[in-house]
């Protein structure tokens, strides 16, 4: 049976391991971490919600002209006075089903 060495740190490379991080170390650190969230929220908007300018008055009072829509792409299941967005000709449109 053979025996492994132990490797035995001096001390210029203890203190080498426990240096704090440069400049730009944190800088890529950073960008790193916004471009994961970035890439999480693209995600998220481009297959799970979606955003719409409601540009009409034909669902007053529920929704204004102007008013933001937030709405979940993935429900397949609907109900009777869910509002409903769905393209038509290339435009995104928002009906209530009734």
């Amino acid at each position: 049976m053979l025996l492994k060495k132990k490797h035995k740190k001096t001390v210029t490379q203890v203190n080498r391991d426990k240096s704090p991080p440069s400049v730009w170390g944190d800088i890529l650190y950073l960008v790193s971490k916004l471009l994961m969230v970035g890439f999480v929220l693209a995600t998220l908007y481009f297959f799970v919600f979606g955003l719409l300018r409601y540009n009409d008055d034909g669902m007053k009072p529920a929704l204004k002209d102007g008013d933001l829509v937030v709405y979940y792409r993935l429900d397949k299941r609907y109900s009777i006075g869910d509002l409903l967005v769905y393209s038509y000709k290339g435009k995104e449109r928002v009906a209530r089903v009734i």
